[in-house]
């Protein structure tokens, strides 16, 4: 278990000191063409550098930890982290055409190299509404009706806006790339909504992964909010936006797509936390071993709803339990009731995790366990 975490983390370190030292580089290369002003081409390529390895690494991490989900969830996680690597790779066409003078090109002249946002953007909605919906979250942001219609009207009148309003309304193509930027940012915006709604819902064990998602998701729907602001009041030659400054959201949303990815993977490495034999079980049994290897087990249920009415019995047990006095065998028989019941749940009824009974019992305490083994439950 350390050594994958230890893995993990190595990763995470890895692919964000490669997109810097990347960067790096790409400040010292000299473009195939002729510019008039080298640095800031030099910035904005090696920013969009940045954005395009976090981003790509972020959805690397995050496949990384498939391999204990159920088939719903990872089709949910593939599109999730299939939207985010797309999304950097998006990111990163606009500063790489202008670095090797590609504007010419059939991709370029005829719009499509903006096509990639919304793929990019409607998958990582799309991924987020079904990770919801497997916790039974259903609100006005899971309807596709109601957010399809919302996207396609803002899109449309962000064309418009693009066309008549933004600074560089005069030049081809703005009202189409100002109508992309809409789409990408209130896509974006749902899918932040909706990861914030998930982490309120979802299970102890499942908080932090869910809590860096949801971060993270709000900063590329922020740092899309940012791109679509000042596409209404600067141009591509203002000093901010030619110095790649207008990039630095979207990079600090890339590192934190890194972090969320690593906190995902360390989901994926609880399940082979190694099996205790119940030789090497302490002989004392003590009423914490009841009280926190139950606990234990129910943080791993990713809907907690579900087995609030088992832990009930817990809780009128504690509750009703005097200081200093010690579990009776029907208050001990009750809650070995209790661990079956959400070990019954985890294994077949949990929509988001794959558990066997091992994988289990080998994060209880030996003593309880080895109470379990004996009675051959």
């Amino acid at each position: 278990m350390h050594n994958s975490r230890r893995i993990f983390a190595i990763t995470a370190l890895a692919y964000v000191v490669l997109a810097f030292v990347g960067a790096a580089v790409m400040l010292i290369i000299r473009p195939p063409v002729m510019v008039a002003d080298v640095t800031t081409l030099h910035l904005r390529t090696a920013a969009a550098l940045v954005i395009t390895l976090t981003s790509i690494g972020g959805a690397g991490l995050f496949a990384a930890g498939i391999k204990t989900f159920r088939l719903k969830l990872r089709v949910a996680y593939r599109l999730v982290a299939v939207g985010i690597g797309l999304f950097g790779l998006a990111l990163a066409q606009l500063p790489i055409t202008a670095f090797f003078d590609l504007w010419n090109m059939w991709w370029v002249k005829s719009g499509m190299i903006i096509l990639p946002f919304v793929v990019a953007t409607t998958l990582l909605y799309v991924g987020i509404r079904q990770f919801a919906r497997l916790l039974d979250i259903k609100n006005k942001l899971t309807d596709y009706r109601i957010t399809s219609a919302l996207t396609l009207g803002f899109s449309a009148l962000s064309f418009v806006l693009g066309h008549y309003v933004v600074h560089d309304h005069a030049v081809a193509g703005t009202d189409f790339y100002t109508a992309v930027v809409g789409w990408s940012a209130i896509n974006l915006s749902y899918a932040a909504l909706l990861a914030h709604g998930i982490r309120r819902q979802i299970g102890a064990a499942y908080q932090p992964a869910t809590r860096w998602l949801a971060i993270a998701l709000a900063a590329m729907a922020v740092s899309a909010w940012h791109e679509y602001t000042i596409n209404f009041f600067m141009n591509t030659g203002s000093w901010y936006v030619a110095h790649g400054l207008s990039l630095i959201p979207f990079i600090l949303g890339g590192l934190l797509i890194i972090r969320a990815g690593y906190a995902f993977c360390l989901l994926g490495i609880v399940s082979v936390t190694p099996f205790i034999p119940v030789a090497e079980a302490p002989s004392p049994l003590t009423d914490d071993d009841y009280f926190n290897s139950i606990t234990t087990l129910a943080a791993l249920a990713s809907r907690r709803e579900a087995i609030d009415p088992v832990l009930d019995t817990l809780r009128v047990i504690t509750a009703n339990l005097p200081p200093g006095q010690l579990l009776n065998d029907a208050a001990k028989k009750q809650l070995v009731s209790t661990y079956q019941s959400i070990e019954a749940y985890l294994i077949y009824n949990d929509p988001l995790r794959n558990f066997n009974r091992d994988d289990l019992r080998s994060r209880l305490r030996p003593a309880f366990r080895a109470v379990l083994e004996q009675a051959n439950w």
